[in-house]
C-alpha cells in the first residue's frame, strides 16, 4: 500500500511559501501522492491553481485531488483546466471528484444542493470526452487523461465509479467502512464486466500533538458539514500510534493507497507523518521514492546532482548542494542513494566523503598518493550501526549526540553506511532519517 499526504491549501492563512515548502518536502520525501481538497464558500486556496502552483515546485510525486467538487464547476472549462494542469505536470496528475462537502457551496454557485448527484455524473461524462475530443485543446499528458477516481458513499455513487471512472476515492473513516465502500465498488465493477481493478483509495484527517489536534477538531467542525463534522473531528487521527494503527487497518482490508490530510498548516505535521511512514511502510516507501507511473527513474534532482559532480569531481556534499541549490540535508542522502545505484562512487577521505564520476577516479600522475580505499566496518562505523539500531528513525544530530562525537563527521559517515548497504536513509523534508537494513522499526524509548 503506497501512503500519500495532503497540502494544507484548505486551512485559512497558508500562502504560497508554505505550500511551496511543504510541497518540495513531500517530493522528497516517502510519499506516493500530494492531494489537495476543495471548497468554495470557505477562506481556502482553490485546488486547481493550488496544485499547478506544487507542479512546478515537484519533480516525482503525484499530484492530486481529493476530492474536488465537480458540479461547482463549469465542464468545459473545467476539462480543460485539469488537460492543462496534466500537461503542465508531465503526466502525474490524478483526479478525485466528489458532490463536496457543504451546502454553502452550492448556494455561493447558484446551485441546489439536491441536485449535486445528477450534476457530478455529468461533469464525469463531460470530462473523458472533452479530453478524448476536438472541442477544447490541449489533450492531457496521458492518452484518455488522468485517472478519475470518485468520492462515494451510496450505491448509485458506487455504480457511477463502475460505469464511467478508475476507482474510489474514500473518505470512509473506520476500515471495517472503507472495505464495506470497496467490496461495493469491486462488485458494481464486475457486474459491470469492466477489465482489471478499481483503484482504491482512502483518505482521512490527521494533527499529531496535543496543540495542533485541537486546533485541527475546531477546523474540521468549521469546515465540514454539521451531520459530519462531530464524527470527523472525533475520529481525527492525533497521535503516532493512532496513525500507525489506521494505516495498517487500511491496508489488512485491500486499499491501495492512503492520503492523509493535515489539519494544521505546521511543516512539522509533515516531517513527523514522513518519519511514521518510513517506519511501518520502508519497503513501499521505498518504491514511490522513485516517480509514480511511466515518468523515468533519473527525474531532474538526480541528474542535476550528477552533473555538478561531473563538473567538479571530488566535491564534497556541502559544495554539491551549493551547486544545485539544495540544503546539504537533503544531499546527503540523495548522494548516498545515487552512488549506491552505481551512478556516482564515492570515498572516504576521514571526517568527509567525496563524490566522483561514475566512469572512475580522475588520473593520477605517477607516486601521486590516491584517496584512501573504502574503509572496512571498523568500530566507529559499529557504534554508529548500533545507535541507529537503538533509535530507528533518528536524523545524524541524534545520533552523534548519543556517540558524543560532531555531527559534521556523523553526516559523511552515516551517508557511507547508507551506501554500502549497512544502514537505509530516507530525507523527510528538511530533515534525514536513517533505520536498520533488517527493517526493524521499533526500539526501546529509554534509548532514545
Amino acid at each position: 500500500m503506497q501512503v500519500g499526504v495532503g497540502m494544507p491549501s484548505m486551512l485559512p492563512g497558508v500562502d504560497k511559501q508554505r505550500l511551496l515548502d511543504w510541497a518540495r518536502a513531500a517530493d522528497a520525501g516517502p510519499f506516493s501522492t500530494l492531494a489537495a481538497m476543495d471548497r468554495l464558500a470557505f477562506d481556502s486556496l482553490d485546488a486547481i491553481p493550488a496544485l499547478a502552483l506544487c507542479a512546478g515546485a515537484t519533480n516525482r510525486i503525484r499530484l492530486a485531488s481529493t476530492a474536488i467538487a465537480a458540479p461547482l464547476r463549469n465542464p468545459a472549462v473545467f476539462a480543460k483546466e485539469t488537460a492543462t494542469l496534466d500537461v503542465l505536470c508531465g503526466g502525474r496528475l490524478m483526479l478525485g471528484l466528489g458532490v463536496g462537502a457543504h451546502p454553502s457551496d452550492y448556494a455561493a454557485a447558484g446551485l441546489r444542493w439536491e441536485d449535486r448527484r445528477e450534476l457530478l455524473a455529468r461533469s464525469l461524462h463531460a470530462l473523458r470526452a472533452f479530453w478524448t475530443g476536438d472541442t477544447i485543446g490541449p489533450r492531457p499528458a496521458r492518452p484518455g487523461g488522468p485517472k478519475l477516481l470518485v468520492a462515494a458513499r451510496t450505491q448509485r455513487s458506487f455504480e457511477l465509479i463502475a460505469q464511467a471512472a478508475d476507482g474510489l476515492a474514500g473518505f470512509a473513516g473506520p476500515p471495517d467502512v472503507f472495505a464495506a465502500h470497496a467490496g461495493a465498488v469491486r462488485a458494481a465493477w464486475e457486474r459491470e464486466g469492466r477489465t482489471g481493478q478499481p483503484h482504491l483509495l482512502g483518505a482521512w484527517l490527521y494533527a499529531l500533538g496535543e496543540g495542533p489536534a485541537e486546533r485541527g477538531r475546531e477546523y474540521i467542525r468549521s469546515h465540514f458539514s454539521p451531520e459530519v463534522s462531530e464524527i470527523f473531528a472525533e475520529h481525527m487521527l492525533a497521535s503516532p500510534e493512532q496513525v500507525m494503527g489506521f494505516l495498517s487497518a487500511y491496508q489488512a482490508v485491500g486499499c491501495d493507497e492512503v492520503i492523509l490530510f493535515p489539519m494544521v498548516s505546521d511543516l512539522e505535521q509533515l516531517e513527523l507523518l514522513g518519519g511514521l511512514v518510513m517506519t511501518a511502510f520502508a519497503p513501499a516507501a521505498t518504491a514511490t521514492m522513485g516517480p509514480p507511473g511511466d515518468i523515468p527513474m533519473d527525474w531532474p534532482a538526480d541528474e542535476a546532482f550528477v552533473e555538478a559532480v561531473a563538473r567538479a569531481p571530488g566535491s564534497m556534499a556541502e559544495a554539491i548542494a551549493a551547486s544545485v541549490g539544495c540544503d546539504p540535508g537533503l544531499a546527503h542522502p540523495r548522494l548516498a542513494m545515487l552512488a549506491g545505484r552505481g551512478q556516482l562512487q564515492l570515498r572516504d577521505i576521514g571526517a568527509r566523503i567525496v563524490f566522483f564520476p561514475p566512469q572512475g577516479l580522475p588520473r593520477r600522475d605517477a607516486g601521486e598518493p590516491g584517496p584512501p580505499p573504502l574503509p572496512t566496518a571498523g568500530p566507529p562505523d559499529k557504534a554508529l550501526a548500533a545507535a541507529v539500531a537503538r533509535s530507528p528513525g533518528a536524523m545524524a544530530e541524534e545520533i552523534a549526540a548519543a556517540l558524543g562525537c560532531p555531527s559534521a563527521l556523523a553526516h559523511p559517515r552515516l551517508a557511507l553506511l547508507a551506501a554500502r548497504g549497512e544502514l537505509r536513509s530516507r530525507d523527510i523534508g528538511s530533515r534525514v532519517v536513517y533505520f536498520p537494513t533488517d527493517g526493524r522499526a521499533g526500539g526501546d524509548p529509554a534509548d532514545r
